[in-house]
């Protein structure tokens, strides 16, 4: 009866989760390596009111989900309003929870002239890549994509617009600026304007005309997904510290006897968490104000503080009014999860420890939870911070309060969230030194560099290979700072950093005896260049060690025109849009990427890597057809899915089937053991290689059905124009 009461209480969750999701549309900004989804509704929060989802390319998927919020103290009348009774609520809230959201009274998205509530702006068209005829990267223009580069703030490749009614009566104008510089690419900026218009819904009409707003207070909240329980950590509370990080996390200890910091794999050993993830605050006006200059107030945020998702500053719901939550969500806001709390008479769970100097007026902040004294497990946290039925860590921080904002006044914030570490190929480096114990040697004996934690507590650490394995994770910290430091003097730039030419159009074609790479000149054409860059990565395009020990996705520098002579590769001083790769091995998987650069300060647009290549945008050396049909091979025979050493080792080839020595045209007909046929292929590129996919070319060993073929023997039926044909068995075994 249990199992039966507990999967009602799921279907209710999914039904209302179901329902706050509504119509929201969602555009992402990804010109760089952090990649940040916006909706329409939430704006910067995600489908649920989760996370501006903010995902890095290096790190390995999602690491962070937000939700936002507005407060504001007494709000009359507001039943009338919303077609109801007529109360007073001494507090109001308004925004998008970090687990749901309500896109029709709380956070309503307003429709540009076509329809669109979520545009995205390009600076440039994307580049084009075609491998063997395939077009492989993504189609553009999607729906509500604008080619607009004077549309976009500064230097920035993409901007997307969302513009959002609150039912506070403040209106959020978010654009969300994107860069592919290196060094701008790991983070992204949301430049935010409140504007107090009185209107509390989609019409027209102005329902409080006259309404002044007294202690209103922006709040976000930040969830980062860095692995288990992630432990939390601040910047720029101190009046002396030089940047605002309000929070950014890392990934915790677990409870097990060896120093495991960066989550290492216990397959092949990798850090599959070397990231620190945060977000800083760049500019927050110091007054609410009629489109005058304001300055910026270094004093905010005045509220940071770790947090747990049973207690988050934003409400479960965007639901209307918060009621008797109210007091407590407010009061919640302006101090945090403090004792001082309790001098307004507001009851918590826990408090941690918070600042009481060095620190600007009237502000709150919690100690560092780093600082805390605890050692890594979470069981030496307070236990009423730590729920592992459900609550994890998260961060909170808010700006204000600002009194009396009157009908007409706006308020500017931008918002950058960033992340920092380790690349990939570092990450299973260290990660794999580590394990034979040879970590401190590829560190090179400077000074060990780490956490407070384990300096605390040396016993988590204990030998100079644990060291030297957290000293580089701890650099990460390192790299997150840095890139904060960019993006705030890209923001005192006024969005105009310098930026490199966009990437040329690529076309990739594979041939008996080489690999024949192409770009045009719209690089030249677009901006200044002086040159371009060729990029070779085997078997896929993200750096891994599978778990036999086999190394691929290393991108490889194989080429460049132009520009002075780096040495050691193939090099011509004359811009040239062709080259042909002798340099290729049968029977592995390459990817390609071609970059542009400048010598004038904008520097080299990034390697594509997984940006735009699916699983077939590899190209590998083809065969000539064969001569005869007896000639014919399956490869591999049988295919196991248990022996990935004699599978393919392209990425996401793992479920690839070739035929070799085919005529240059036939037609493959493959049967199961009872003669159904799975599906038909038909080989028309002259070569005598073809693998089986499905119709659009997009899965390998799918049938016409879309499905993956059971255990057992199968029979490829082969025949030629003129009527030849042959029959070739193989086995497949699950």
């Amino acid at each position: 009866m249990k199992r039966y009461i507990k999967l009602i209480a799921v279907l209710i969750f999914i039904l209302i989760l179901a329902g706050t999701l509504q119509a929201q549309e969602k555009k992402t900004a990804d010109a760089g390596k952090y990649r940040v989804d916006v909706y329409s509704g939430s704006a910067m929060g995600g489908p649920y009111g989760w996370g501006e989802n903010g995902y890095s390319y290096d790190y390995g998927g999602e690491v962070t989900r937000c939700g936002w919020g507005l407060y504001c103290k007494g709000f009359a009348n507001l039943d009338s309003i919303f077609g109801g009774g007529d109360s007073t609520y001494e507090y109001w809230y308004a925004g998008c929870g970090i687990w749901s959201n309500n896109i029709e009274r709380i956070t309503v998205p307003l429709e540009y002239e076509d329809d669109i509530t979520v545009r995205k702006y390009y600076r440039y068209t994307p580049c084009e890549i075609v491998v063997n005829e395939l077009r492989v990267s993504s189609r553009f223009p999607k729906n509500g994509d604008m080619l607009a580069p004077d549309s976009i703030l500064g230097t920035a490749d993409q901007m997307i617009t969302v513009h959002s009614r609150t039912s506070m009566g403040i209106d959020l104008y978010l654009k969300t600026l994107s860069w592919s510089a290196r060094g701008h690419s790991e983070y992204v900026i949301h430049d935010i304007t409140f504007v107090n218009t009185g209107n509390v819904d989609a019409d027209d009409h102005i329902e409080l005309p006259v309404s002044t707003l007294d202690s209103v207070m922006f709040s976000r909240d930040v969830f980062f997904a860095n692995g288990g329980e992630p432990w939390m950590s601040a910047y720029g509370e101190h009046t002396a510290d030089t940047l605002r990080i309000p929070t950014y996390s890392y990934h915790c200890w677990n409870t097990q006897p060896e120093d495991n910091w960066g989550d290492p794999d216990p397959t092949n050993f990798n850090l599959r968490q070397p990231n620190f993830t945060g977000e800083a605050v760049l500019h927050v006006d110091a007054d609410w104000h009629n489109g005058t200059s304001v300055s910026n107030d270094p004093a905010q945020p005045q509220m940071t503080c770790p947090s747990n998702s049973d207690w988050r500053v934003s409400p479960w719901v965007g639901s209307y009014p918060i009621r008797e939550e109210g007091r407590k969500r407010f009061y919640r806001t302006l101090y945090g999860f403090t004792d001082e709390l309790t001098a307004v008479g507001v009851d918590h769970n826990w408090s941690s420890p918070y600042l009481t100097t060095d620190q600007y007026p009237n502000t709150h902040h919690t100690v560092r939870m780093e600082d805390w004294g605890n050692p890594q497990y979470h069981t030496d946290l307070p236990s009423s911070f730590y729920n592992p039925g459900w609550g994890q860590h998260d961060g909170a921080y808010s700006c204000g309060p600002w009194m009396n904002v009157e009908v007409g006044e706006s308020l500017h914030i931008v918002l950058a969230p960033a992340t920092g570490g380790m690349s990939r190929k570092m990450s299973y480096l260290v990660g794999r030194a580590w394990n034979t114990g040879e970590a401190d040697t590829i560190w090179g004996g400077a000074p060990f560099k780490l956490p407070p934690q384990m300096i605390n507590h040396p016993s988590l650490c204990p030998t100079d290979n644990d060291k030297a394995k957290d000293s580089y994770v701890e650099a990460g910290r390192d790299s997150l700072f840095k890139n904060v430091y960019n993006a705030q003097a890209n923001f005192n730039s006024g969005y105009n950093i310098p930026t490199p030419p966009p990437s040329p159009n690529l076309e990739v074609t594979s041939h008996p005896d080489e690999i024949t790479v192409e770009w045009d000149d719209r690089s030249e054409v677009l901006h200044t260049c002086h040159g371009y860059k060729l990029y070779r990565a085997r078997g896929a395009t993200q750096y891994e060690i599978t778990s036999q020990g086999t190394e691929r996705g290393d991108w490889e520098l194989l080429f460049q025109c132009g520009g002075t002579d780096p040495g050691g590769i193939d090099y011509s001083s004359n811009i040239i849009y062709e080259y042909h790769d002798s340099t290729a091995v049968r029977g592995f998987a390459y990817y390609y990427s071609v970059t542009a650069f400048d010598n004038i300060g904008g520097g080299e647009s990034l390697i594509l890597q997984n940006m735009t290549f699916g699983n077939l945008g590899a190209a590998r050396l083809t065969r000539a057809p064969g001569t005869a049909l007896s000639q014919i091979r399956v490869v591999p025979n049988p295919w196991n899915i248990n022996a990935e050493a004699l599978q393919f080792s392209g990425e996401g080839e793992e479920n690839k089937i070739m035929f070799y020595n085919l005529p240059g045209v036939c037609t493959i007909k493959i049967f199961n053991e009872s003669l159904d046929l799975m599906t038909t292929i038909h080989h028309t590129d002259g070569s005598g290689d073809e693998p089986w996919t499905d119709i659009a070319g997009q899965n390998f060993m799918a049938t016409s059905s879309q499905q993956y073929p059971a255990s057992g023997l199968y029979i490829a039926h082969i025949e030629t124009p003129s009527g030849e044909s042959v029959d070739k068995i193989f086995y497949i075994v699950r």
